[in-house]
């Protein structure tokens, strides 16, 4: 089996690659990678310092702790919670100042 050629783009720690993979036109996953074996080991990792901690594990031959996955799914949740309410909260700001601009030329 071969891996793509877009695992020669990735950042490689040990024979583990970590490479990102665009979801959606928003956000990226992460694809882990064992590249003696040519095996893709995890595909939807969410988190950039999520993945390099499983590369870490991988490449040192330790088992990854269950929680790493569980919390990885967790925080990119909060995250995509978070910059919603961000772009919300902006667009708020934004039609209110746009208010009180119209409302200053009414004025006059």
């Amino acid at each position: 089996m071969y891996l793509p050629k877009q695992f020669s783009k990735g950042i490689l720690i040990g024979n583990v690659a970590i490479v990102p993979r665009r979801a959606d036109e928003t956000r990226f996953v992460y694809v882990i990678a064992d590249m003696v074996r040519a095996k893709i080991l995890h595909e939807d990792i969410h988190l950039k310092q999520s993945a390099i901690l499983i590369a870490h594990y991988i490449a040192d031959g330790k088992d990854i702790p269950n929680n790493i996955l569980d919390l990885d799914s967790q925080f990119a949740s909060k995250i995509f919670e978070i910059k919603s309410f961000k772009m919300k909260w902006r667009a708020a700001e934004k039609a209110k100042q746009e208010q009180k601009q119209l409302g200053i030329r009414f004025a006059h």
